[in-house]
């Protein structure tokens, strides 16, 4: 690739409790504590590995309350993560909406559905071949993630610099 850095602007999107905050304060702060996101577009600096190299990637994150209000922000971004709380159907449901405006969008993000609270799995009521069936529907990838500890959510970020990077290589072939 042609540029040592590269900018990405993530929206994170989901119905409310569904743990956006506290995600994005998991990834950018390694902090589970959703006050210190504070509603604003927080950036997040990693070295991405790629083709036996390494890219340096600035992540910027926004969080977003109603995707349906928020068209002009979903629709610059590179990558949408859409959240759905596991311990609620309504959520999924929400989730699916939101998947379904974003189907409609004629330049493609990545998108991701997330199934967070994943430390709430014994409360379950939405499972991971439910997140795989919904996410596969839509183009999406899924994932099954908790903010409250770090060791998922490093994956979801690689997974989706992995793609994103794939996308950009293949833009420039």
């Amino acid at each position: 690739m042609d540029t040592d850095r590269l900018t990405w602007k993530v929206s994170i999107v989901g119905p409310t409790g569904s743990g956006k905050s506290s995600l994005i304060s998991r990834i950018v702060y390694d902090s589970d504590n959703p006050a210190s996101t504070q509603k604003m577009i927080l950036r997040k600096r990693i070295s991405v590995p790629y083709n036996g190299g390494s890219r340096n990637v600035d992540f910027l994150f926004q969080e977003l309350e109603e995707a349906k209000n928020a068209e002009k922000f979903l629709m610059g971004s590179t990558a949408i993560l859409v959240t759905a709380d596991i311990t609620s159907k309504d959520s999924l449901s929400y989730s699916e909406d939101i998947l379904k405006f974003i189907s409609r969008f004629e330049r493609k993000p990545l998108v991701v559905l997330l199934g967070t609270k994943m430390d709430l799995r014994y409360e379950a009521v939405v499972w991971q071949d439910e997140l795989d069936n919904l996410a596969k529907k839509y183009g999406a990838l899924s994932f099954l993630v908790t903010a409250k500890n770090s060791n998922e959510v490093p994956k979801v970020l690689e997974q989706i610099s992995s793609r994103l990077l794939e996308k950009v290589a293949s833009k420039r072939k």
